[in-house]
């Protein structure tokens, strides 16, 4: 049995084979994935996401940006990730622990939701019991999906574009991380 899950691309790998920033794959249920810890953010939202290297190497280190998966690994407390996740971190898959379907656009809530957390590390403080909750995040996702049905939506048909079904750029219906 498998499981569906994301890949998050470095640099290295979206320009080698003209892929995206991430793509929806499958991992076994048995995979090694899911005996790494749970990303600290994720668990204070009630949803743990495990992530692992893929194994992109390059002389280049730049080529093994990641910012998706350093924003994914941060403290909640400091707001910075854990050094081995800060640099030349390459490719990485990114599941659910519980086993429960991944989709791009959740990894994507999940992943923008942090870059918010960033954001207010950045203004200089922050109130956790505003940020580290399931009820928050799930009022902030319901904004930021609407949010992302509405603006693609009209970038889509203002360029004559179609979403592919089931595609990261297909906000139709999202649907909440929690409601599977």
């Amino acid at each position: 049995m498998s499981i569906q899950a994301v890949n998050v691309w470095c640099a290295k790998d979206q320009r080698a084979a003209g892929r995206g920033t991430f793509n929806a794959t499958t991992v076994s249920i048995d995979d090694p994935i899911f005996d790494l810890a749970p990303l600290p953010v994720s668990v204070l939202l009630d949803c743990p996401l495990v992530m692992r290297r893929i194994g992109t190497t390059s002389p280049n280190r730049a080529d093994l940006d990641c910012q998706i998966a350093t924003y994914l690994a941060i403290d909640p407390d400091s707001g910075f990730a854990p050094p081995q996740w800060q640099s030349h971190v390459g490719s990485v898959v990114v599941a659910r622990k519980d086993k429960k379907p991944l989709s791009m656009q959740h990894l994507e809530g999940f992943w923008m939701y942090n870059d918010a957390i960033l954001d207010e590390f950045g203004n200089g403080s922050i109130n956790t019991q505003d940020w580290y909750s399931r009820a928050n995040f799930e009022r902030w996702w319901m904004d930021y999906s609407e949010t992302a049905r509405e603006t693609r939506g009209a970038f889509q048909r203002l360029n004559g574009l179609t979403a592919t079904p089931g595609g990261s750029d297909d906000w139709s219906n999202p649907g909440n991380p929690y409601a599977l």
